[in-house]
C-alpha cells in the first residue's frame, strides 16, 4: 500500500517518502489489501476477495500499477495455489505490479515467467526463538516460515 500511496503522491507533485524514486506515468492505482465479508449482501470474505481481484484483472491496463497481498486465502490450499498462479501471470502480461503471498510454490515462478516475476522478503532474525523481524527486504525467497514465531508475539499460548 505504502508503494500505491508513494504513486499517487508523485503523480499529484507531492513529496515521496524516499530517498528516490522513478515513478512511471500511470493511468490507474489498484491495491487488493484485506478484506472483510459482507453477510447483509451475501458476500464471504472469499468472494469478496474474488471480485475485487476480478474487477482489478479487468480494468488494469500496461499503464497501471497494481498491489495484490495474500489472493486465495479463503480456500483450500490447491485452490489458493491455483488463483494466486493466475493472478501472478495475468498479471505478467500487463501492469507494474507488486504480488504477495504465502503460497511458496509461488517462488517457482520467477522461473518460469520470463524474468517478470522477482522474489524478495522481508529479513527476520531469530535468536533464542525470539523472532526479530528486520523490515530490511531482501532477494530472493523466504528460506523458511515464521508462522509460530509471529503466533507468540501475537500473544498465543
Amino acid at each position: 500500500r505504502a508503494a500505491a500511496l508513494a504513486c499517487v503522491l508523485a503523480h499529484v507533485g507531492s513529496y515521496v517518502p524516499a530517498e528516490s524514486a522513478e515513478v512511471p506515468l500511470l493511468d490507474r492505482v489498484f491495491a487488493r489489501v484485506g478484506s472483510a465479508d459482507d453477510p447483509r449482501a451475501g458476500q464471504s470474505t472469499f468472494v469478496r476477495e474474488m471480485r475485487e481481484t476480478a474487477a482489478i484483472l479487468k480494468n488494469a491496463s500496461s499503464n497501471s500499477f497494481v498491489v495484490v497481498d495474500e489472493i486465495g486465502r479463503g480456500t483450500s490450499t490447491t485452490d489458493g495455489t491455483a488463483l494466486a498462479t493466475a493472478v501472478c501471470e495475468t498479471l505478467c502480461r500487463g501492469p507494474l505490479s507488486i504480488f504477495t503471498s504465502h503460497f511458496y510454490a509461488l517462488c517457482e515462478l520467477e522461473k518460469t515467467t520470463d524474468g517478470c516475476v522477482k522474489n524478495y522478503h522481508v529479513d527476520a532474525l531469530v535468536e533464542d526463538e525470539e523472532l526479530t523481524l528486520l523490515y530490511k527486504v531482501e532477494a530472493g525467497p523466504a528460506t523458511k516460515s515464521y508462522g509460530i514465531h509471529c503466533a507468540r508475539l501475537a500473544g498465543f499460548p
